[in-house]
């Protein structure tokens, strides 16, 4: 993802476009639960089921994808789309791989492959203990 946040930075330098952190956003596919071992234990489910779903997608690759892909339209999922943890390590992964590529902004899809109850946790949890901590951090 560095390389392609880093190409996209230069074009927009070439181009006279502004392209400093404010600017960028990085998407992460997130398992969060208060104590590590259940955030493990779901984030390996999650991972499964992500993986199952993205199979049956003509469009989805494990190659490494080009930043602008030709006719075939191919893209790939690293490991790094999974962040997994207790809030502490979620956070910490987060700016780590905000930082890593120079984003300001962060959108997280939270506990999507849970159950309802797993869900309004991770929401709670990301809202009440990872937000704060993000919007102090600073890339």
């Amino acid at each position: 993802m560095k390389a392609i946040f880093d190409a996209y930075r230069e074009e927009a330098e070439r181009v006279g476009n502004p392209s400093g952190p404010e600017r960028l956003g990085l998407r992460r596919t997130v398992t969060i639960a208060a104590r590590e071992t259940s955030a493990q234990e779901a984030g390996a489910v999650a991972a499964r089921l992500l993986h199952s779903h993205l199979a049956a997608n003509p469009r989805v690759t494990r190659e490494p994808a080009p930043d602008a892909p030709g006719p075939s339209h191919n893209f790939s999922v690293s490991e790094d789309e999974l962040i997994t943890g207790d809030p502490v390590h979620v956070t910490d992964q987060i700016v780590a791989q905000c930082k890593t590529v120079g984003a300001g902004h962060f959108l997280g899809i939270i506990n999507m492959f849970g159950p309802k109850p797993a869900i309004l946790e991770g929401h709670h949890l990301f809202g009440s203990e990872v937000i704060p901590v993000l919007r102090r951090a600073s890339v």
